[in-house]
C-alpha cells in the first residue's frame, strides 16, 4: 500500500551521502531521513480492533538501529508507527518524546521523484552499484536499461504529464434521401466512421456529431396581378 502523506522538515529528505534510507521523527512533527544504522528511540503502534477505533502509538526509550527498531515494534506491537495523514502525525507528536525517533517509513533508495515507490525496474547488469557512493540519480541508455549516476551530471531527460486533448472538425456533406436531422443517421454514420478509422489503425479518437441546421427558405409570395 501507497501512503501519500509526509511531513517533511525543510530540506529533507536529502539522502546524504547516499546512505539515507529510513526515517526519524522529531518532537514537532517534522520529518527527516536518516542512517538506517543510527542509534535512536522509536515509535511503534498497536493497529485498531475494528474500524471505529484508532491506532495507538508508544515511544520507546530504547536507542536502536532501525532494523532493531523494527523487530521490537513486531515483537510486542504491530509494527514500527505508520502515519498514514496529519491527525496521526499529531497523535505521534502528542506523545512528548524529547528527541528524534524511528517511525516504518524507509526508502529502498529509488523512489520516483514524485513521490511513488519503485514497482518496475529495468536494471543494466551490475547496476545499480552505487559507485564511490556517489550515485543515488538515475538514467537509461538507447536500449531503455538503467544505471545509477551522479545527480549533479548533466544529461537529456525524459518529462512526462496528462495527455493532450486534441480537439478536430471535418466538415462533410451528404447527398442522401435521408432525414439529416434524424439522431438515428447521425448514429449510423458515427458507427461508419469508426469502423473506417479502426481499419485504419487509427485509435485512441472519440467522435461526437455536431450538426448544423439547414438554414429555413422563405417562401415567395406571388406577385400581385
Amino acid at each position: 500500500m501507497r501512503y501519500r502523506f509526509v511531513n517533511w522538515k525543510t530540506g529533507e529528505p536529502n539522502f546524504q551521502d547516499a546512505n539515507e534510507s529510513c526515517v526519524r521523527t522529531f518532537p514537532d512533527g517534522q520529518w527527516e531521513d536518516s542512517h538506517c544504522d543510527l542509534q535512536s528511540p522509536f515509535i511503534c503502534f498497536d493497529a485498531p480492533l475494528n474500524s471505529t477505533d484508532k491506532k495507538r502509538f508508544f515511544w520507546i526509550d530504547l536507542p536502536l538501529n532501525w532494523i532493531d527498531a523494527e523487530t521490537h515494534c513486531r515483537v510486542n506491537h504491530t509494527d514500527l508507527a505508520v502515519i498514514e495523514n496529519s491527525e496521526e502525525n499529531e497523535d505521534v507528536a502528542s506523545l512528548g518524546f524529547p528527541t528524534a525517533s524511528w517511525i516504518g517509513l524507509f526508502r529502498y533508495p529509488w523512489i520516483w521523484s514524485d513521490g511513488y515507490n519503485i514497482d518496475f525496474e529495468n536494471w543494466r547488469s551490475s547496476q545499480p552499484d552505487n559507485a564511490h557512493g556517489e550515485e543515488a540519480c538515475v538514467n537509461a541508455n538507447v536500449d531503455h536499461k538503467w544505471s545509477d549516476a551522479d545527480c549533479s551530471l548533466k544529461y537529456p531527460f525524459l518529462c512526462y504529464g496528462a495527455p493532450k486533448v486534441r480537439k478536430t472538425f471535418v466538415r462533410m456533406k451528404f447527398v442522401s434521401d435521408v432525414d439529416p436531422s434524424n439522431p438515428a443517421v447521425h448514429i449510423q454514420i458515427l458507427q461508419q466512421l469508426d469502423t473506417l478509422l479502426t481499419n485504419q489503425e487509427i485509435t485512441d479518437f472519440k467522435l461526437n456529431w455536431k450538426g448544423q441546421e439547414n438554414p429555413k427558405k422563405e417562401m415567395k409570395q406571388p406577385s400581385p396581378c
